[in-house]
């Protein structure tokens, strides 16, 4: 069933749709909030408060159009408020979870080149979250909804409430600066990983 169709049952009274629209959206919403904050019991919180306004809003004949960037839109509001309290102060390490997530598949039959193959890439995993967690709030934002959430430019665009030709200068100035900052270390992964694969056939 359609997030339309859900809002159409939600217009009738039934209050299972809205049920069923709240539970397919909280997780997302938590991880938006989890990465944007890296606090658990803030992200916790934040999307407790934005479920409380999409309940309250449809409760009181208010359906947007689209539901999915609308709810961003109301996490997003309560993300800058939260941002601009005075008791915030941004956690700049990424969290355990976010750079150290090791793959599910171990190194059991595995050829060692393989296997120090995934061990560069989640090096550069760890280095890809902490340079996006160095980026400037307005940017990291974007890099979060459309890669990790994977909002299109449109919904990122009505999330925020900016034209989509902001965002698209928004990730474009933030691909820049990543591959600033991760230019050479790709490139020293990629030769160290060459070079230990010869040693390895050797």
């Amino acid at each position: 069933m359609t997030d339309q169709e859900l809002l159409e049952l939600i217009a009738q009274g039934d209050q299972a749709a809205m049920e069923v629209l709240v539970y397919r959206y909280h997780a997302e919403i938590y991880r938006y909030l989890y990465r944007s904050t890296n606090r658990e019991k803030l992200a916790e919180d934040l999307a407790q408060e934005t479920f409380l306004r999409v309940v309250r809003y449809l409760g009181q004949g208010k359906y947007p159009a689209q539901f999915r960037p609308w709810v961003y839109r109301i996490a997003t509001n309560l993300l800058r408020d939260t941002f601009k309290s005075a008791g915030y102060q941004r956690q700049v390490p990424a969290s355990q979870e976010e750079v150290a997530q090791l793959s599910e598949e171990g190194p059991k039959g595995r050829a060692e080149s393989n296997l120090i193959d995934i061990v560069l890439k989640q090096e550069l995993r760890k280095q890809v979250v902490e340079a996006i967690q160095a980026l400037p709030r307005e940017l990291r934002q974007v890099i979060i909804m459309r890669f990790y959430q994977e909002l299109k430019i449109k919904d990122i665009a009505q999330a925020l409430g900016m034209p989509e030709g902001t965002i698209k200068s928004r990730l474009h100035r933030a691909y820049l600066q990543l591959s600033e900052t991760l230019g050479d270390y790709v490139d020293d992964s990629q030769a160290q990983g060459n070079r230990r694969f010869k040693t390895a056939k050797e």
